[in-house]
Order: structure tokens, then C-alpha cells, then sequence
């Protein structure tokens, strides 16, 4: 399973072994920060994600014991703080069972 953008917000349902992909397109002035798993223990972090220079953000997760953990990213506008534009906020709620 692969989660964009446009599943911010969300809940999705994995299976313990199931692996969970983060795809989040930026761009160089709007780029995404490196997704990261609030309950370590539930979702590991593989090696896998990068926070590219041209905005993209990826992680990959294995979900691990069951439980819920949250993804969270943060797309930062390279202007910040003097454009005063505020930062647009990803999350996704993840349960495995």
C-alpha cells in the first residue's frame, strides 16, 4: 500500500508483515519532511525513505506488532518564516491487527 497526499487524514487497516510506502510529492520551495511513525514499535522505519531535494518526501514501514501508531509529515515553504505561510500538516492513522 502506498499513501500520497491525498490520504492525509485517513485510517488504513495492515496485517502484522505488511509493508506501508509514504509517497509525499513537493516541490523545491514547498518541500515535505521526512515522514516518521509516532509508535515505533507498531510501524518500523525501514531504510529505505528519503527527503529528496526536489520537495519529495518517502519513507517506508513495516508493520511490526499490533496497534496504532500516527504518520505525520510537515510541508515547509522554503520562504518561512517571512512569507508567513503556514505550514501545511500530513497525518495518517494506522492500525494493524
Amino acid at each position: 500500500m502506498t499513501l500520497t497526499v491525498a490520504d492525509n487524514a485517513s485510517t488504513v487497516h495492515l496485517g502484522i508483515g505488511q509493508h506501508l510506502m509514504v509517497d509525499l510529492q513537493g516541490s523545491p520551495i514547498d518541500p515535505w519532511n521526512q515522514p516518521t511513525a509516532s509508535n515505533a514499535a507498531v510501524l518500523q522505519a525501514q531504510p529505505s525513505g528519503v527527503a529528496a531535494t526536489n520537495g519529495r518526501a518517502t519513507a517506508q514501514f513495516l508493520a511490526a506488532s499490533k496497534g496504532h501508531s500516527k504518520l505525520s509529515s510537515a510541508e515547509n515553504p522554503g520562504c518561512r518564516p517571512a512569507c508567513e505561510i503556514p505550514s501545511r500538516l500530513w497525518t495518517v492513522t494506522v492500525i494493524v491487527g
